[in-house]
């Protein structure tokens, strides 16, 4: 099948020509582009033909890091971002209006905002959610996915209670007296967040997760994407790329980095590898520490701001080289993500000791985000050939937080 498609200047972005008059799609695939007559002339007769009334077209773009399962799954929730809620009162309205449509046996949800954009300049606690869901369990993620707010039945139910001890990988909020204040951060927050998704997936039956998949590509195409990595992939939602690759409803090429604790059950399914032209899973994400945001960056120093501290290590120097290790060997690019200095260092420090000499990044390993990337650090990724797959487009939306949580450079 063939696609001509005229009256619209096409840019290349190829510096040795101009932009384009005219382009031929030929198969799903770009076959000329260029000026109107010659393209004309490579299409063969009976081409179709669609005018674009003068319009600009560029190449699609290309997210190297986003959560594709994650938009269609919180599409659904209360939206609680700022400005749209400038505070607390806000947040409970919406809350308070979503628990009426949510189903009963579902947890109330609600996501989008931050602490430091509110005008109390401070996270909601359990008790101001118990205001506004009183009785069954209510959750509100922060912008970051990198924390949480429980209220008191969510808290309960989730299993955590006062005085138990703050676990690997995360921690929790707490009042002037040590009760749990409802924040939930880090490894307990992705633990509970893959828990409600994979119930409220089966609650929906049906073709739910294809449904989700379909709802985050629709998001997606509007900003023009046409391929993305999904930087959290589990069972769950592979199954929901897989349903929806299978009914032709991938709107964007998806490259999956599945979670390190996922890695035997693909291996067990022999699931590694490119699925169809639209889905490959060839990649494994680690977290090596929290977000800058949350202020959980693992960073050499302390935060000058709340929770305060110097952030949370996933995994020490010695264990995360060591997974880094298994998983090249097994045939993995391997993405960790690391936003604070102290937890960059070490994972350069495992891929360093990874790395043959000599033979540079074969598999092409990457630093997630690499938020506090001071100087010196740049310089040994890139001596290393370290692949850096940054998102400046926190700034706009994260960036005042960044800059109360990193006022100048800590080394």
């Amino acid at each position: 099948m063939e696609l001509l498609v005229e009256d619209a200047t096409f840019v290349t972005m190829a510096a040795e020509t101009g932009p384009g008059g005219a382009m031929l799609v030929r198969d799903g695939r770009i076959a000329a582009i260029g000026p109107a007559e010659a393209v004309r002339a490579a299409a063969a007769p009976g081409a179709a033909v669609v005018r674009l009334g003068g319009a600009t077209v560029i190449p699609g773009l290309i997210d190297a890091h986003c959560h594709v399962a994650d938009v269609g799954y919180l599409a659904a929730a209360a939206d609680c971002s700022q400005p749209s809620a400038p505070g607390i009162a806000a947040i409970q309205a919406r809350l308070r209006q979503a628990a009426g449509q949510t189903p009963a046996g579902a947890w109330v949800s609600g996501g989008g905002y931050a602490e430091y954009k509110l005008r109390e300049n401070r996270h909601p606690t359990r008790a101001d959610l118990d205001q506004a869901v009183p009785g069954r369990p209510a959750v509100l993620y922060h912008t970051s996915l990198h924390a949480c707010v429980l209220n008191t039945a969510a808290l309960r139910e989730a299993g955590f209670a006062d005085g138990q001890p703050d676990p690997r990988g995360g921690a929790f909020g707490r009042d002037s007296e040590g009760r749990l204040d409802g924040v939930v951060y880090e490894a307990p927050m992705f633990a509970l967040f893959e828990r409600n998704l994979r119930q409220d997936i089966a609650r929906m039956g049906g073709r739910a997760g294809s449904g989700l998949i379909e709802a985050a590509g629709r998001k997606l195409t509007s900003f023009g994407m046409t391929s993305a990595c999904d930087a959290d992939v589990r069972r769950d939602t592979f199954a929901a790329f897989a349903e929806a690759d299978a009914g032709g409803l991938l709107s964007q090429r998806i490259y999956g980095l599945v979670v390190h604790d996922q890695v035997d059950w693909l291996l067990g399914e022999g699931l590694q590898g490119r699925h169809s032209g639209r889905l490959a899973t060839e990649a494994v994400k680690i977290w090596a520490d929290g977000g800058m945001s949350s202020r959980t960056a693992a960073i050499g120093g302390s935060y000058p701001v709340p929770p305060y501290g110097s952030g949370i290590l996933s995994f020490e120097r010695d264990e995360l080289t060591a997974m880094v290790r298994e998983f090249d060997a097994r045939g993995f690019q391997v993405c960790i993500h690391a936003q604070g200095d102290r937890a960059i260092e070490i994972v350069l420090d495992a891929y360093a000791a990874v790395l043959r000499a000599g033979q540079g990044n074969p598999r092409r390993h990457r630093i997630e985000h690499g938020g506090a990337m001071y100087p010196f650090l740049t310089e040994r990724a890139a001596a290393l050939g370290i692949v850096i797959a940054s998102q400046p487009g926190f700034l706009s939306g994260l960036g005042d937080g960044f800059a109360a949580a990193f006022p100048r450079p800590l080394r």
